[in-house]
């Protein structure tokens, strides 16, 4: 019983969270109100300048992973909290609402950064600006940036291996 409440307070805490990155945080990003905030946010990281500009234009399709991540880990956890191999009721409806978004998070993902494509996905006051690619081939960057690219994409493979390793973990087998 301490771990089904355990369980159902990380849920509604996680689930919050989430509520709360699309619901508040989400539209301030498409109206440009955190703009400001977002020119510096990524600074800290060790990247080119064209790659932290992507990391702004990604924060829909992140907060959106996010949400539908935090479902897929409500099902996870619920279904081994009552000792069933496989999700059923409600657990079942929340991992199949959240499977395709997770599956193609990283894509859209990588397309947003690179080539700042689908527009639909991107704020309108970030839609002009170029991506990591058109930026690379514009200043005959491209070809010479092969390893930085490989870095890049190496950490998009980590991303998605631990995305994939959490959900393995999150629905142990007996």
């Amino acid at each position: 019983m301490d771990d089904a409440i355990v369980f159902g307070f990380l849920a509604a805490l996680s689930l919050a969270a989430a509520v709360f990155q699309v619901v508040y945080q989400l539209p301030r990003h498409w109206d440009g109100r955190l703009r400001e905030k977002e020119e510096n946010a990524w600074a800290f990281l060790p990247y080119s300048d064209e790659f932290k500009s992507g990391l702004k234009r990604i924060v829909p399709v992140a907060a959106i992973g996010v949400y539908f991540f935090v479902l897929a880990s409500i099902s996870a956890f619920g279904t081994s909290m009552t000792g069933a191999e496989e999700p059923t009721g409600i657990f079942a409806l929340l991992l199949w609402l959240s499977v395709v978004p997770l599956v193609t998070f990283i894509p859209l993902a990588y397309l947003v950064v690179y080539h700042n494509r689908p527009k639909f996905l991107i704020a309108p006051h970030y839609r002009d600006e170029k991506g990591v690619v058109q930026i690379r081939r514009s200043q005959g960057r491209l070809g010479r940036s092969r390893i930085r690219t490989l870095v890049e994409v190496i950490i998009w493979l980590a991303v998605a291996a631990g995305i994939a390793a959490l959900i393995v973990l999150l629905n142990p087998r007996p």
